[in-house]
């Protein structure tokens, strides 16, 4: 199961993010406090697809708009490898090398 877990300025996400999770929590997800530094702590992610990403790049170019910085930290190896097969790690300010080597499937 999907779960966004949000303490002030710090969220984690948890479980799969693909094109069938990703709807359940997109309102939590932009649910974005003005002006905020927001870390997303990926350590729990699961699954990651193409649709994930693109909800992750979505939800940073949102952040960008609303003025809020957006952090990502411990992203796994998966989500990095397919970042930078579609070439949007640099706009994630995704780290070269992965942060976190959990990828399992859920």
């Amino acid at each position: 199961m999907t779960k966004l877990t949000k303490q002030g300025e710090r969220w984690q996400l948890s479980g799969a993010v693909d094109r069938f999770t990703l709807t359940n929590i997109w309102s939590q997800l932009t649910a974005l406090p003005a002006n905020a530094n927001i870390t997303l702590d990926l350590t729990q992610l699961g699954r990651v697809d193409s649709a994930g990403l693109a909800g992750l790049v979505q939800l940073y170019v949102q952040a960008e708009q609303q003025q809020v910085a957006l952090n990502f930290e411990n992203v796994p190896r998966q989500l990095c490898r397919l970042a930078q097969l579609f070439n949007v790690d640099v706009l994630l300010s995704l780290p070269k090398q992965p942060t976190h080597e959990k990828i399992e499937n859920d």
